[in-house]
């Protein structure tokens, strides 16, 4: 039994209504409703292959994707279940990054990370972007600031971001190789 729990992300997929959260264990789960009465609280770490808690303390988004799996962004990990099997290191970032938001589009997954463990005060942000079958990422877009949000638009990636040069605030697009603000 676990308290403290903190809800975070809600997404349908394969029939079901995933939730995920952090707890008071320093772990995260993501638990399973089947829309009538049936409530799983502890599901990706109890119930399919390779069961495991998520990282605790991090944000933990729910992502249905096109190659019929869904996503879990599990600190500098995107874990992965395709409706047996979990993958709690699905792709691996580097050390210090912390994913806070993903999109699905363009058969690409863009992923948003922050890295608040630079050696200066600012905070160094990044977009991946992956295939989702190569064993690593295609690009990645450094931000110099903090990323706040990741959105998916009619083949369209939106980026919010606070710069850290000049305290300002953007909103912007993937753009190639580039975070481009929109004026």
């Amino acid at each position: 039994a676990v308290t403290a729990e903190d809800g975070e992300d809600v997404a349908y997929y394969g029939g079901y209504y995933w939730y995920s959260y952090n707890h008071s264990g320093s772990a995260g789960d993501v638990g399973r409703y089947d829309g009538v009465s049936t409530f799983d609280d502890d599901y990706m770490s109890t119930v399919p292959t390779s069961a495991a808690a998520l990282t605790g303390g991090v944000p933990h988004q729910i992502i249905p994707a096109g190659d019929n799996k869904m996503y879990i962004l599990n600190g500098r990990y995107l874990a992965s279940y395709d409706g047996t099997t979990f993958t709690s290191q699905a792709l691996d970032l580097p050390q210090g990054e912390v994913l806070v938001g993903g999109a699905f589009e363009n058969n690409r997954m863009y992923l948003a990370t922050n890295n608040p463990n630079v050696t200066t005060v600012q905070n160094v942000a990044s977009v991946y972007i992956w295939d989702m079958v190569s064993p690593s990422w295609e690009y990645q877009i450094r931000v110099q600031g903090r990323i706040g949000a990741i959105y998916p638009k009619n083949g369209t990636v939106y980026v919010w971001w606070q710069d850290y040069s000049s305290s300002g605030l953007y909103f912007g697009i993937v753009d190639g190789d580039r975070v481009r603000p929109l004026s």
